[in-house]
């Protein structure tokens, strides 16, 4: 099964809450993940908007991206 219905609620909306305050920071960082993850820009804006389900592959790909881009900045 490779959908987020095995991860606990709270840590998923954690994620996209996480990934949503990174992409609202500077305009063109849903294209940025989006290449990033290897999938739509559409799908990236799915997910901000809840439209669509993380799945397990997606939900760790998106941590720790948002993790290097954090080390990145210094946080």
């Amino acid at each position: 099964m490779d959908t987020v219905a095995v991860m606990p609620p709270d840590e998923v909306e954690k994620i996209l809450t996480e990934m949503e305050a990174w992409c609202s920071k500077k305009y063109g960082r849903q294209t940025e993940l989006a290449e990033a993850l290897g999938v739509s820009k559409q799908l990236v804006a799915n997910w901000i908007a809840r439209r669509r389900a993380l799945t397990l592959k997606n939900y760790f790909a998106i941590r720790d991206f948002l993790n290097r881009e954090k080390k990145k900045s210094g946080l």
